[in-house]
Formats: structure tokens, C-alpha cells, sequence
């Protein structure tokens, strides 16, 4: 098993899904993908990312090289003794989004903050000089 903050990311098969395999599960039917906007804007780069319901401690951002990585869980509805389901729409359980920027950013001065129910992360152009995975600290507002 993957351990990820207090979580534990298995695959549908039992497998751990590790970094190097993670990539290959967010195109899998393991893992849903929140939608997400891209801007360019003053200074770099600004991602949002569709996250209602999510609890900021099981949400994950991460900065390698010129990908930026977001994952995380949404716990399943707590719902006391349903007689039936009528209707299930939501998307739960284990999440990831791989996404590819259009520039260099800089992990310096990058940001990200989750306010009703949408992740915001800003990374400023400029030079990476890693390519190990920095991880960026989310504000919940």
C-alpha cells in the first residue's frame, strides 16, 4: 500500500499505487480526475481545481519539474441505512490530476489555498532548479 498523509491509496486490484505507478493510475478507472482551469496571468502560472467536499488534509500538491500533481481522496457520503440508491452522480474515493504547464515556474513563492470547495494554486515564472517533487503547503480558507 501507498501511504499518502493518514491515507493508504490501493488499487482496485490490491496494488499500491506508488509515485511511479500513480501516473499510470490517473488514466486508469481507479483514480477520477477533478476538472481544472489553466491561466496565464501577471508573473505565472494559475490553476483552479474543482475540489467540493474535499478535506484539505487528504488533498496533496505537488511541483516536478514543469508537471504539477494534485491528489487526494473524497470520502463517501455518510448516508444512515439508504433503502436503495436512486441516483449517484459524485465521484469519490481516490483522485489525480497530472498536469502539464505551459512554462518554467519556480517553486519559490508558489501557493495554493482551498476555499469553498476550489483549489487555487499560483506558481510564479521562473527557473526550477530541482526536478525532485517539492511539495506546496495548501491555506484552507
Amino acid at each position: 500500500m501507498a501511504v499518502f498523509g493518514n491515507f493508504f491509496f490501493v488499487g482496485v486490484n490490491g496494488e499500491a499505487l506508488t509515485t511511479s505507478s500513480f501516473s499510470t493510475a490517473v488514466n486508469s478507472k481507479d483514480v477520477w480526475q477533478p476538472p481544472v482551469d489553466i491561466f496565464e496571468i501577471d508573473g505565472g502560472v494559475l490553476v483552479q481545481m474543482d475540489l467540493p467536499g474535499i478535506d484539505p488534509a487528504s488533498l496533496e500538491v505537488t511541483l516536478e519539474g514543469r508537471f504539477l500533481i494534485v491528489r487526494g481522496v473524497r470520502r463517501a457520503a455518510r448516508v444512515s441505512h439508504p433503502k436503495r440508491y436512486i441516483q449517484m452522480e459524485i465521484s469519490r474515493g481516490i483522485f489525480g490530476k497530472i498536469i502539464p504547464l505551459p512554462a518554467p515556474v519556480a517553486e519559490v513563492n508558489s501557493t495554493a489555498s482551498l476555499r469553498n470547495g476550489v483549489l487555487e494554486v499560483f506558481l510564479p515564472f521562473g527557473k526550477n532548479n530541482s526536478y525532485a517533487p517539492t511539495a506546496i503547503a495548501i491555506v484552507a480558507e
